[in-house]
């Protein structure tokens, strides 16, 4: 602590002394009829004076010009200090608005990443801490992973319809014979397949489980054919890394985009890409 005193010593004084040099500089120039040059000088002096006692007054006029210093400052600190608040305000209801709004209809995922991007972009204008910009982002980020699942699981629908008919064909050919140990077998996929249902509550649900597990368990496994269990599995695992993919940088990334833009017919697409095979209606 004694060093930076000593320095903040030395620098005063080298200022007091420089103004003293100038002083005396100005008033030998002015005795002597240089008034040009005692005039510049004397300019200088009052320079260094103010730069020496500037930052201690409340307010100072010079030239004409009156300002008010650590007034204006204290201003500009609490303007910027309510700036900051007003913003806040404002991007929470931002975030909030692309995550539980529009859920029907509305902008694309694409463009409430664009509106996201210009909020982040204020706000780290701003000066906000990058944890508290994530904090406002988190209802915007989870909806971003309901959309994600609420896909994974329309696609496992598909393939537990397209399974069902099939097994149902099936069980025709063979006449519901129930002493025929296939009948047996398909009757008992038959049930479970017809167990099946979507998550009636997801907001609630997605919040207290692992994304991942959670979409594994919604595999019928036993009821599927082996190579739809397997393409349903590893579906699954990727939308869960581009969820998590997606809040690790805290944005909606081109890879989720591209998985959130199939809707309707567009499903029939995703399907056909998974299973090389289309559904059964």
């Amino acid at each position: 602590m004694q060093l930076p005193t000593f320095w903040n010593w030395l620098r005063q004084a080298a200022v007091i002394g420089a103004a003293i040099v100038l002083l005396f500089v100005a008033v030998g120039m002015a005795l002597n009829d240089k008034v040009a040059g005692g005039t510049l000088v004397a300019t200088l002096f009052i320079a260094v004076v103010l730069i020496h006692i500037l930052p201690q007054l409340e307010s100072f006029k010079a030239f004409g010009v009156e300002a008010k210093l650590r007034q204006r400052l204290n201003e500009a600190d609490e303007l910027l200090r309510k700036l900051r608040q007003s913003t806040l305000a404002s991007a929470k209801l931002t975030y909030m608005t692309i995550g539980w709004g529009s859920r029907i209809g509305g902008p694309s995922q694409k463009e409430k990443q664009a509106i996201s991007d210009e909020v982040e972009a204020v706000l780290a204008d701003l000066g906000v801490d990058l944890s508290v910009i994530k904090g406002l982002k988190n209802d915007y980020l989870f909806f971003a992973e309901f959309d994600l699942f609420r896909t994974y699981e329309h696609v496992v629908q598909m393939n537990v319809f397209s399974n069902k008919a099939r097994v149902n064909e099936r069980l025709s050919q063979l006449k519901h014979d129930q002493t025929n140990a296939e009948v047996k077998e398909l009757t008992a996929k038959q049930t479970e397949l017809g167990q099946w249902k979507r998550e009636n509550d997801p907001v609630n649900v997605l919040p207290t489980v692992t994304l991942r597990e959670y979409c594994l368990s919604k595999i019928p496994t036993s009821a599927l054919e082996e190579k739809d269990a397997a393409a349903l599995k590893a579906f699954a695992n990727k939308v869960s890394d581009v969820a998590e993919e997606c809040r690790k940088e805290g944005r909606v990334t081109v890879e989720a985009l591209g998985l959130l833009s199939y809707k309707g017919e567009g499903y029939r697409t995703l399907y056909l890409t998974l299973f090389a095979d289309e559904p059964v209606n």
